[in-house]
């Protein structure tokens, strides 16, 4: 085993450690610093935690010399006054019980006392206005602004009194002299002068490090926020993987087993309420999928009101008692956006109103067809019955930051998320609301040239034909890693009259199309494979001479889609499937009519 100092040769050199007389000092002043988090309050921290020790350990000998002189003379008011600063000052330093706040004002005001007092003893030309000067300094930085300019006034009013005190002959130091006044208000003028300059701008800096300091804290927490819902995005899609291998082999296999059965039978309606409980499941997986999207989901054409459906699904889950969510529309275009984009804006307004809302009230989301300039156009509007918002808050509801909620319960990013998804899809947002009397906000999307698709199934048209009839005898080459799904998968393909090969993964499945030994008339591949992906294959695929037709199933199509560079001409399948939707995903790679390449946008 190498020794410590070997191990510390082979890597980088090791900082230079600080002299020994250092460790107890920094120990000291670090003593204090436990309890501040933001950086100006640490650096606040440090600055009385340096200026008492530096009291503590400079003047404990001129302290000790006076208790000693006091003592052998007998005057005891010094002797206690002295012992009590001097324990006041090591109480200050090294308690934890006492916040920074109080060892600032300490601070402020004992440099205040001692110019005060050397003003009254000594006069203008000793240290008493540097004593002045520093008190008002300290204050600006420790105390902030509205405590420095307290002090400041306190200053102003201690010129004055030293001024009336000179007319009086009460300081020893201005007696029999004549020039003492108008030395005194020259010196008084150019001290309040360099107090005024000096503390404005120490304030202004002071106000300009808070502002960054802020401004610091909130961009690493928005970095650690942005982490978190990517983390969560990719659980999302993991966990969707997985819950869609379970349920394909549930869905077929029960599917299989009902149509055997008699129509009316005990067990057939038994196996109906399973499968469509299986059907349930996975469109909550859709859902959550959808959800755990980042805004740069694949851009398709899709039904903005099965959108809003699916976000007031969820917001009943969670809305409180008392608070009934409604939902109105007609028959609407198709709007070019992704899930996640129609999901987010839906759910931070509907999310927001739920907010506004004090039992009993009412949240309506209304989906309707409007025209613009001749075009199509489509409406969302969400109208509550709550508080509503006066003329200034509504002018600020769009303003990064900005929220009406206590602290800690909003971000103030929900309607400016909203804002920028709107205008990155064409279309506006407004609002109408008066105080106490609820809020309406209107959200106008252009509509897509092109019919809409199903909200789950967007991006597989297999879905739009279930009444596909698949040629019999077909020859299937089936991919995928997961034995379950392989096994339901093939029984389903044969019950729609295919012949079956199976392969394990892509390598295995693009070695036996090269071989030639077997015609295959269609890849029905998974995507999320060990090795190479299902995308992956489809791509290797065209170097053969005449690859087959390619049918891409996955719980992830946006994901598939964001690693396609092959899938022209490729079909989609979201898993899990129904007999008729595989069944239409293979007769339209057969007959070419797959998803076309334009139906599918990436996403600014």
């Amino acid at each position: 085993m190498a020794s410590p100092t070997t191990l510390a040769s082979d890597t980088s050199p090791l900082p230079r450690p600080h002299p020994r007389w250092r460790a107890p000092l920094l120990a000291l002043v670090g003593h204090i610093l436990v309890e501040d988090g933001e950086l100006i309050a640490r650096w606040r921290a440090r600055l009385t935690a340096s200026l008492l020790l530096a009291a503590a350990t400079l003047g404990l000998l001129p302290a000790v010399s006076t208790i000693i002189v006091s003592l052998r003379d007998g005057l005891w008011p010094m002797v206690v006054l002295d012992s009590t600063l001097v324990a006041l000052v090591y109480t200050l330093l090294l308690s934890r019980r006492v916040t920074n706040r109080w060892r600032n004002l300490f601070l402020t005001l004992a440099s205040f006392s001692v110019g005060v007092l050397a003003l009254a003893t000594l006069g203008p030309f000793s240290t008493a206005l540097t004593w002045l000067l520093v008190s008002v300094f300290l204050s600006t930085f420790l105390l902030g602004p509205r405590v420095s300019v307290a002090l400041g006034v306190a200053v102003v009013f201690v010129l004055a009194g030293v001024a009336i005190g000179i007319g009086a002959d009460a300081f020893a130091w201005s007696v029999g002299d004549p020039n003492a006044m108008s030395r005194w208000m020259l010196t008084a003028f150019d001290f309040f002068f360099l107090m005024v300059i000096f503390g404005g701008a120490n304030s202004l800096i002071i106000q300009v490090l808070e502002k960054e300091d802020r401004a610091r804290v909130l961009a690493e927490s928005r970095l650690a926020e942005g982490r978190r819902n990517e983390a969560l995005g990719t659980l999302a899609g993991g966990i969707a993987h997985d819950f869609n291998n379970l349920l394909v082999p549930m869905l077929v296999n029960v599917e299989s087993v009902r149509d055997a059965l008699p129509p009316h039978s005990a067990e057939a309606r038994a196996l109906s309420d399973a499968h469509r409980s299986a059907e349930r499941a996975r469109d909550l997986v859709q859902r959550i999928l959808s959800f755990g999207r980042g805004v740069d989901a694949v851009r398709t054409r899709l039904d903005l009101r099965a959108a809003a459906q699916d976000v007031l699904g969820l917001a009943r889950l969670s809305a409180p008692q008392g608070v009934e969510l409604v939902m109105h529309g007609a028959p609407v275009e198709a709007v070019h956006a992704s899930v996640a984009e129609l999901h987010q804006v839906v759910h931070n307004l509907v999310t927001n109103a739920i907010h506004a809302v004090r039992p009993p009230g009412t949240v309506i989301v209304e989906v309707q067809p409007m025209e613009r300039a001749g075009a199509p156009w489509v409406q969302l509007q969400v109208r509550d019955t709550g508080i509503g918002m006066d003329a200034e808050t509504r002018e600020r509801i769009f303003d990064p930051y900005f929220s009406t909620r206590a602290p800690g319960r909003g971000t103030g990013l929900g309607l400016p998320i909203v804002r920028s998804i709107v205008s990155s899809l064409g279309g506006e947002v407004s609002v109408t609301s008066r105080a106490g009397a609820g809020s309406t906000f209107t959200v106008v999307l252009p509509a897509s040239e092109r019919p809409s698709r199903p909200l789950g199934a967007q991006l597989t048209p297999a879905r739009a034909t279930p009444a596909a009839v698949v040629p019999l005898g077909t020859h299937v080459l089936l991919v995928d890693d997961e034995a379950s799904v392989r096994r339901a998968t093939e029984r389903l393909l044969e019950a729609l009259g295919c012949r079956v090969t199976v392969a394990t993964s892509a390598s295995a499945a693009l070695e036996l199309l090269a071989s030639g030994s077997r015609p295959i008339d269609l890849v029905l591949t998974d995507h999320r494979m060990p090795g190479r992906s299902g995308v992956e294959l489809l791509g290797d695929m065209r170097a053969l001479a005449a690859p087959p037709p390619g049918v891409l199933m996955s719980g992830h199509l946006d994901e598939a889609l964001h690693d396609g560079r092959a899938l022209d001409g490729v079909v989609l399948l979201c898993k899990p499937f129904s007999r008729a939707e595989l069944a239409a995903a293979i007769v339209g790679a057969l007959t070419g009519a797959p998803a076309r390449d334009d139906d599918r946008v990436a996403a600014p």
